[in-house]
């Protein structure tokens, strides 16, 4: 895999591809690299008035740092969608992956989440904290069937700490749900963990 901004390419060895190696772009791929990284250049300084003036004095010498800030601007005012390759089922750019959304995104703490308070019986719009010690605001966006485990729901934690044992209210049916377990998911695999928290 080649990564255009910081011109390196990148090999998957070892166990199902977990060793990630950092090396030069390989000659055949290197006149590629360089013309999708102008056309990004060009793009960003099309789009973002801070990087064009750095662009338009260090041209193609663009620090990877300030393709990066110019990047994850232009992510987060809804402009550019960053573009990776890869493979999960080979874990294949799954780290490069990760590190982008660290990158590009905003964390939890800089986006401001919207729910409705429905305890007063009125539809009143709070601001969620991202706080673990607030109390817990979570969605559940999918319920699945799973040999040895049964149903699980997963979960997305805006605010507040799920535990194992705390009772829950189902807003959509208006009726009380227990958690029996709180497990963590990476691909195929579950592990049981104490909580889940904002």
């Amino acid at each position: 895999i080649c990564d255009v901004v910081r011109r390196k390419a990148y090999l998957f060895e070892g166990h199902k591809g977990n060793q990630r190696v950092e090396m030069e772009v390989p000659d055949k791929y290197k006149e590629e690299v360089a013309k999708v990284r102008a056309s990004l250049l060009e793009l960003l300084a099309d789009l973002d008035d801070e990087f064009a003036e750095t662009f338009l004095e260090l041209e193609d010498e663009v620090s990877v740092e300030a393709v990066d800030a110019a990047i994850r601007r232009q992510t987060l005012a809804h402009n550019l969608v960053p573009m990776l390759m890869g493979s999960a089922q080979k874990n294949e750019g799954v780290q490069n992956l990760l590190d982008a959304v660290c990158r590009y995104l905003p964390s939890p703490a800089e986006v401001e989440n919207k729910a409705l308070d429905l305890a007063k019986g009125e539809e009143e719009e709070i601001v969620l904290s991202s706080n673990p010690r607030d109390p817990l605001v979570a969605l559940a966006f999918k319920i699945q069937e799973v040999p040895g485990f049964g149903q699980l729901t997963y979960f997305r934690v805006y605010q507040g700490t799920m535990r194992k044992g705390m009772g829950l209210i189902d807003m959509t049916l208006n009726k009380k749900v227990q958690v029996k377990q709180v497990l963590k998911m990476h691909a195929d695999e579950a592990r049981e963990t104490e909580a889940g928290r904002a």
